[in-house]
């Protein structure tokens, strides 16, 4: 996740017209977590994200097995 606060900070320290920008990140699914994450754990440089489908906590230990299966089915 450090890739992606070092590419925004590059980025804008090259383009200083672009500094005071608001970054938002978004994906789906995989994608939708680790924008989720970079929002949760570096909010002072991204100001939002939007995780699609993003199973966020879907972990073995942090949410039982079935969890997927109880509510799709």
């Amino acid at each position: 996740m450090y890739d992606f606060v070092n590419f925004i900070d590059s980025y804008k320290n090259n383009n200083t017209d672009l500094m005071d920008a608001p970054v938002i990140v978004f994906g789906s699914s995989y994608s939708g977590m680790i924008a989720a994450w970079l929002r949760i754990k570096f909010p002072n440089v991204f100001a939002g994200s939007v995780a699609s489908s993003a199973p966020i906590r879907m972990f073995k230990g942090v949410v039982p097995d079935s969890a997927y299966s109880d509510h799709a089915a």
